[in-house]
């Protein structure tokens, strides 16, 4: 069984999946990350995604829509709407989540001693 990590900046869930081949998918979705100086803040498309209009950038990315996007490649989840239109609240739709912290995402990481 592989599990899959959602992170805000308040939240972070956990996508519990039985399928070896969705972790792999989400594997070779990984590898963008690979190129992380590529991709840059879609300040744009969070002000847009507000107000319910959709716009896409190639490289650029708001946190949830980022995250949307992976799940949306490989297949893990079916979203309820396209990825730059997604926004954190959005994930409560989700019954396969799973809460795992609920707080400030920098009290984690200190608590935690990642750096």
């Amino acid at each position: 069984m592989g599990k899959k990590f959602r992170v805000d900046k308040k939240k972070v869930d956990r996508l519990e999946t039985l399928e070896y081949s969705e972790m792999i998918k989400l594997a070779a979705v990984y590898k963008i990350l690979e190129d992380e100086g590529d991709y840059k803040y879609n300040l744009m498309g969070l002000v847009l995604c507000h107000f319910e209009l959709a716009y896409r950038r190639h490289h650029y990315y708001f946190c949830s829509e980022f995250v949307s996007e992976i799940l949306a490649h490989s297949q893990i989840l079916e979203l309820p709407k396209m990825p730059s239109l997604m926004k954190p609240s959005d994930y409560l739709l989700f019954e396969e989540l799973e809460c795992l912290y609920k707080g400030n995402i920098h009290d984690l990481v200190q608590s935690r001693g990642i750096s």
